[in-house]
């Protein structure tokens, strides 16, 4: 047991930010291997974005039965098993000579890995919080945005040093060592505790309305994302980065995205999740199309950090918006819901970029559909809000505003 001068609840925020970390720093393995496999084998990037692609598929739908092993059984063996199959993945990928081989590795860490971590992990951190949620899980998810800043020049460099298939290796190896043994300390409360009920008070609209928008709206944020979380390295290298100073780039981003997650708790724990998710999905999608139209100079890394702001905080807040429109009992089930939708899009948004810049050699259309794909996502959480504001209208007592805000 942790020392009791530390609450365990901390403990488990502490242990979901490393396993966060790690899976989400293993999907950025397949943007900075993209220059690897092009050069030694000529795979065109959109056979190589499906790689990705797969990844995401198996994440969505490995996530349902992984969400519904989160509300039922313990966490810590859940997201064990998960980081060791990543760590698995990433060593088997450095033996392959086939494409086709290397996206099934991609689809398996999907599919058993990443989705043993995802819902299970956010799951466990949003029972021990009756207060104070929205820091917690912004503490959680920034986790994935410092696997993702960390990962890409780290893994580089070993690239640099040791060959690609060393590099994936030595990385799994890390991943198993490290992730496993952190993520395996998890709990949920004790069952009939006081923040293992429904503590956080959910919207006054039935989640059978509100869980299917926020899944849209996970749909159409996450293609937007999908574009320069697969491309963005391959993108800076065609505008005359070399690739420590693309992945450098990439870093910028997902660094200022941990800021981000970190940030949007206090704003979630103060004016709400819906109206928080709303405000930074405005900074992230007017500032997506920004990456091609500057040029490789300051302003670039300047725009990355722009948009990392919006792109990590609007993970926190998506989490909470879950995390109140379901009671306690369910929300492992809703995440995973939502990651579907998310995942799909994740993988929609990096596959089209591929397939755009195979026929066109250009990002610009990609990089604007990914812009568009932010408008919609504002409208589907603009109708929300109104049905929220609407049923708050029909309800009485200054109770249910406060329960609302919160």
């Amino acid at each position: 047991m942790p020392p009791l001068s530390i609450p365990y609840r901390w403990w488990a925020v502490a242990a979901a930010f490393v396993g966060m970390a790690g899976g989400y720093g293993a999907i950025t393995t397949i943007a900075v291997l993209i220059a690897p496999f092009e050069g030694e084998f000529g795979w065109l990037r959109s056979d190589l974005s499906l790689a990705y692609t797969l990844l995401t598929i198996g994440a969505a739908f490995g996530g349902l039965f992984a969400g519904r092993l989160a509300d039922r059984l313990p966490t810590g063996p859940i997201a064990a098993t998960g980081a060791v199959i990543v760590g698995a993945g990433l060593v088997l990928i450095g033996f392959q000579t086939r494409i086709a081989a290397i996206q099934a590795i991609y689809l398996t860490i999907g599919f058993l890995g990443f989705a043993c971590l995802y819902a299970p992990l956010l799951t466990t951190v949003s029972l021990w919080f009756e207060r104070g949620l929205g820091l917690a899980i912004g503490i959680v998810t920034a986790g994935g945005a410092v696997g993702q800043g960390l990962v890409p020049p780290l893994f580089q460099a070993m690239i640099a040093g040791l060959g690609w298939r060393a590099a994936c290796a030595v990385l799994g190896v890390g991943f198993i060592l490290v992730i496993a043994p952190a993520v395996l300390l998890l709990r949920k409360p004790p069952s009939g505790s006081r923040v293992a009920g429904n503590a956080v008070t959910a919207w006054p609209v039935s989640p059978s309305v509100s869980l299917p928008l926020l899944a849209l709206a996970a749909l159409t944020c996450c293609i937007l994302m999908g574009v320069p979380s697969v491309h963005l390295v391959a993108f800076a290298v065609g505008e005359g980065l070399d690739p420590a100073a693309a992945t450098g780039l990439m870093s910028v981003l997902m660094l200022s995205g941990a800021v981000g997650r970190i940030a949007a708790g206090p704003l979630v724990d103060r004016f709400g999740p819906l109206a928080s998710y709303a405000a930074l999905s405005v900074l992230q999608t007017g500032t997506v199309y920004l990456f091609v139209l500057t040029g490789p100079g300051p302003f670039l890394y300047a725009v990355a950090a722009a948009y990392g702001l919006g792109f990590g905080g609007v993970m926190t807040a998506s989490v909470c918006a879950v995390r109140a429109a379901v009671p306690a009992r369910s929300v492992g089930s809703a995440m995973a819901v939502v990651a579907l939708l998310a995942w799909i899009g994740m993988g929609a948004g990096g596959y089209q970029a591929g397939l755009c810049f195979d026929a066109t050699g250009s990002y610009e259309l990609p990089f604007a559909h990914a812009a568009l794909a932010g408008v919609v996502n504002l409208a589907v959480l603009g109708v929300l809000a109104v049905l929220i504001r609407q049923a708050q209208s029909r309800q009485e007592g200054p109770v249910v505003a406060v329960a609302i805000a919160a």
